[in-house]
C-alpha cells in the first residue's frame, strides 16, 4: 500500500512542474487515515476469504462424507440383493436336484413294474397259447371220439341230439313195458322239455309213448323224472280221460299241438331217451 501512494505523490509532482502551476498535496495524516481505512478493509476482506475458504472446505467435506456414505450404502445394499439372489438361486438348485432325483426314483420304479408287467405278459402269452394249442388238440380229440362213439350208438339204434341219446323201438308194446325197456338201455321215456325236442320227436313219423303220465293223480300230469308239465303240446279237446287214459302218447306229426292222452295198454312204438352225463 506505501508504494502504491509514493507512486501517486510522484504522478502529481509530475503533473504540477509540467504544467508551470503550483497544487496543494493533502497533508500526511489525511493519507495515513486511508492508508488504515484500506488496510482495514483488506483485513476484513481477508478475513471473510478464510471463513469462505473454511466453509468451502467445510462443504467439500460434508460432500466426500456423503458420497462415501452413499457408496458405502450402496455397496452394502448390491451386497445384500447380491446375497438374497445367491440364497434364492442356491434354494432353486436344491429344489430341482430334489425334483430331479425324485423324478428319476420314480422314474425308475416305474420302469420296473413296466419290465415286471412286460415279462408276466409275455409268460401268459406263452401260457394262452400253449392253452390253445392243448385245446384244439383236445378239441380235435374230442370231435374225433364223438364221431366214432356216434356211429357206434347209431349202430345200436341210438340218435344224438342237444345233449342227450334218443332211442325209437321198432316193434310195439304198452307204456309200462316201453318205460322198462328204456330202463333196461339205461335211459327212461323221452321227457319234452323244448320245442326243439318236440320237433325232434315228431320228425320219426310214429305214434310213440312219452314219458307223460297222471297216474298217480288224474288230471295231473308228471314227467316220468318226478318234474311237473308245464309246457304242453296236445290236441285241441286232449286230455279228455275217455276210458282211463292216464298215459300221454304222440299222436299227430304234421302239426306242433300232435299230444293225445290214451290207455296205457295201448300197444305204440317208443322213444327212450338217455340225457349225457353233466
Amino acid at each position: 500500500m506505501t508504494s502504491t501512494f509514493r507512486c501517486e505523490e510522484e504522478f502529481l509532482q509530475s503533473c504540477c512542474s509540467g504544467s508551470g502551476s503550483a497544487v496543494s498535496l493533502p497533508s500526511d495524516s489525511t493519507h495515513n487515515s486511508e492508508r488504515d481505512h484500506l488496510q482495514t478493509s483488506y483485513t476484513n476482506l481477508t478475513k471473510e476469504r478464510d471463513q469462505l475458504q473454511t466453509s468451502n472446505n467445510n462443504l467439500t467435506k460434508e460432500r466426500d462424507s456423503l458420497h462415501t456414505g452413499v457408496k458405502k450404502s450402496s455397496c452394502r445394499a448390491a451386497a445384500v440383493v447380491l446375497g438374497l439372489l445367491c440364497l434364492l438361486l442356491l434354494t432353486g438348485l436344491i429344489t430341482l436336484v430334489c425334483l430331479f432325483s425324485k423324478g428319476n426314483s420314480e422314474r425308475d420304479q416305474l420302469q420296473t413294474s413296466y419290465t415286471n408287467l412286460t415279462k408276466e405278459r409275455d409268460q401268459l402269452q406263452t401260457s394262452y397259447t400253449n392253452l390253445t394249442k392243448e385245446r384244439d388238440q383236445l378239441q380235435t380229440r374230442v370231435e374225433y371220439i364223438l364221431n366214432y362213439f356216434q356211429k357206434i350208438i347209431q349202430e345200436l339204434g341210438w340218435v344224438y341230439f342237444y345233449h342227450s341219446f334218443y332211442y325209437t323201438s321198432s316193434n310195439r308194446t304198452s307204456w309200462q313195458q316201453s318205460r322198462a325197456d328204456c330202463l333196461q338201455r339205461g335211459g327212461d321215456l323221452i321227457v319234452i322239455n323244448s320245442k326243439e325236442e318236440q320237433d325232434f320227436a315228431i320228425q320219426f313219423q310214429r305214434c310213440t309213448w312219452i314219458g307223460l303220465t297222471d297216474g298217480e293223480a288224474e288230471g295231473i300230469w308228471k314227467w316220468v323224472d318226478g318234474t311237473a308239465l308245464n309246457t304242453s303240446y296236445w290236441l285241441n279237446g286232449e286230455p279228455n280221460d275217455l276210458e282211463r287214459e292216464d298215459c300221454a302218447e304222440i299222436a299227430l306229426f304234421d302239426k306242433e299241438t300232435s299230444w293225445n292222452d290214451q290207455s296205457c295198454i295201448v300197444d305204440n312204438f317208443w322213444i327212450c331217451e338217455k340225457m349225457m352225463a353233466p
